[in-house]
């Protein structure tokens, strides 16, 4: 399944089932963002965004910027990140 055909289900459940899109997308995105966390540890700062109109899906985890990494979950060096 592409992005494209993912949305264009979406758009379906919200055609057919009466389901109000935005709702289903924020939904999607605490789920995913949840499923994200507890594959890759709950320290990680990260957020899932879907973009309807351009049939995307981002995954973002932030980390802080240190000159010394003490936590690999939040931090990352100052040589790595640039």
């Amino acid at each position: 399944m592409t992005n494209k055909d993912f949305f264009q289900a979406l758009e379906e459940l919200e055609t057919t089932k009466k389901i109000n899109a935005q709702q289903l997308i924020e939904a999607l995105e605490s789920a995913l963002t949840s499923a994200y966390k507890k594959m890759y540890g709950q320290a990680k700062s990260a957020q899932v965004k879907l973009n309807p109109e351009k049939h995307s899906i981002k995954i973002y985890s932030y980390k802080t910027v240190v000159e010394e990494v003490e936590n690999q979950d939040k931090e990352i060096a100052l040589e790595d990140a640039q």
